[in-house]
């Protein structure tokens, strides 16, 4: 939307150039509205734009037509997203951005439009997305020399015990990777955001970060620069990684090698009590899917709806289905197994044949209601995964129906 895009000229706070964002302080204006935030009980201020800019921490505002106005701040805000709109919806939002044209006159057009700010020697940054979907995330900025890029950091607390790949697909799941690191400053930063945030934290609990070594018995090298390198017998282990899951030969015999996949592009989990491997693909068949079209459709393709044993596996259903709808409505979830067998317990049937326990029903995986906030006397007692207000993923509905906009289905097998 091109044409929705304003500059508001200000005064020009001139800062000291410290990279390629620090050169006019000013203020862009487009169409829009904050998700999630309501203008009914804001405050009216004529000069809400004008309020953003003279406050050093101020990064957005966001008004209407009649002047009622909030603004957002860096240090009180983690997470925004913006979405463009229409002259005729009456909203408004006014970005703090630096712009490195020396034109005072200056005014990008969409394409070019990417607000970015410095604050406290913090990179604030907005991704925009299909649909007019602008994202804010905040994050520590680091200058790497050799390639010349800038990585954005940021370290999150999740729960005692998370293992490397529920740290992979949290990172996932909010639209980032697991980073690695480049030098010992990124390194004690980390440390210490993290003692910040656990400052009791005991010896030898960490925060992951990516990384795998290639060779064993090196200590430091990831990988060897002697060509002539050839590991012993006993230490071959043949491993690729092909998709999303690292494809690996197994040992069965002195002679003997076997090796086991999914099928396509199938995710691989292991579980480990009772220890065996799952499959699982997530396919969004449309909205209103009900769960009898869920199960006929695993059916038909020769699987069935899967259950879940972990966090780790809801997470990783969910980061699919946001991955192929980035504005992802909120309890618009994918059908899975299981069925409540006692009213306002948390225990499930679950008729996949292989999953077993509810170790994937942590405190902050499930939000169960047990039944219809609006409708008292319909039960929920089966299960979707969906996006909920809460970092929960697991959800009861109804059976049958489920909520009425759910997207599709989670099939799965389990591989001998």
């Amino acid at each position: 939307m091109f044409s929705n895009i304003f500059l508001i000229p200000l005064i020009f706070l001139f800062l000291t150039p410290r990279n390629n964002y620090a050169d006019n302080l000013k203020m862009l204006k487009i169409f829009g509205k904050v998700n999630d935030f309501d203008l009914n009980t804001a405050e009216i201020d004529e000069n809400c734009i004008q309020t953003c800019f003279s406050n050093s921490d101020c990064i957005l505002a966001f008004f209407n037509e009649i002047s009622k106005c909030l603004l957002f701040f860096y240090n009180s805000t983690e997470f925004l997203e913006v979405v463009e709109t229409t002259r005729d919806d009456g909203y408004f939002v006014a970005f703090k951005t630096n712009l490195t044209d020396p034109d005072p006159n200056y005014c990008p057009s969409g394409v070019k439009f990417p607000p970015r700010i410095i604050i406290d020697d913090h990179l604030i940054f907005w991704n925009k997305y299909s649909g007019g979907i602008w994202h804010y995330r905040k994050c520590k900025p680091f200058q790497r020399s050799n390639p010349k890029v800038t990585v954005c950091i940021q370290v999150f607390i999740t729960r005692v015990g998370i293992t490397q790949q529920e740290a992979k697909d949290y990172c996932s799941w909010i639209g980032w990777k697991l980073i690695g690191v480049a030098n010992p400053d990124e390194a004690k930063w980390i440390f210490d955001k993290s003692m910040e945030l656990v400052p009791d934290q005991k010896f030898y609990e960490g925060i992951w970060i990516d990384g795998e070594r290639k060779t064993p018995g090196y200590d430091t090298n990831l990988s060897t620069s002697n060509p002539d390198f050839c590991p012993i017998e006993s230490e071959i282990s043949p491993k690729i990684f092909l998709g999303e899951d690292p494809i690996s030969w197994t040992n069965t015999s002195d002679s003997t090698w076997q090796f086991k996949k999914c099928i396509g592009n199938w995710k691989m989990f292991k579980r480990s009590d009772p220890e065996i491997t799952v499959c699982m693909q997530v396919f969004v068949l449309g909205n209103g899917t009900t769960q009898k079209e869920a199960e006929n459709y695993c059916r038909s393709i020769g699987y069935q709806v899967t259950g879940v044993a972990s966090v780790n596996e809801t997470l990783w259903m969910l980061s699919k289905v946001w991955k192929w709808i980035p504005n992802l409505p909120y309890y618009q979830g994918i059908w899975i197994d299981g069925e409540r067998k006692t009213p306002g317990m948390n225990n499930f049937t679950w008729t996949d044949g292989y999953t077993v326990g509810y170790r994937a029903f942590e405190v902050n995986n499930s939000m169960m209601s047990f039944h219809n906030e609006i409708k008292p006397s319909e039960l929920e007692n089966c299960l979707v995964v969906s996006r909920t207000y809460q970092p929960a993923v697991i959800n009861d509905v109804a059976c049958g129906k489920g909520s009425g906009a759910d997207l599709g289905v989670a099939c799965g097998y389990k591989l001998e």
